[in-house]
């Protein structure tokens, strides 16, 4: 069956997480996807047991998906305050 911490799925909670992140300036990733399955289901091999957690794997999808993010904020931030490159 699903794990407790699947109850909310991320495509239900992250519409509103997103939302509140932006509403206080901050940037926002949405990497739920990345470890999904097709149906939909977290990838168990790249979570530790309480589905939580990442393992090695799991560190390297999200290190791959924040890269780019974390490079065009210091890229905006060069020159400014880091908070007005957060903001977009």
């Amino acid at each position: 069956g699903r794990h407790p911490r699947q109850a909310v799925s991320a495509t239900q909670i992250n519409p509103a997480l997103k939302a509140f992140a932006e509403a206080d300036g901050l940037a926002w990733l949405d990497m739920g996807e990345r470890f999904l399955d097709k149906d939909g289901e977290i990838r168990p091999e790249l979570m530790m047991p309480d589905l939580l957690h990442p393992i090695k794997g799991g560190y390297e999808i999200w290190l791959d998906a924040m890269c780019p993010v974390v490079d065009q904020l210091m890229e905006r931030s060069r020159g400014s305050d880091v908070s007005d490159a957060l903001r977009g």
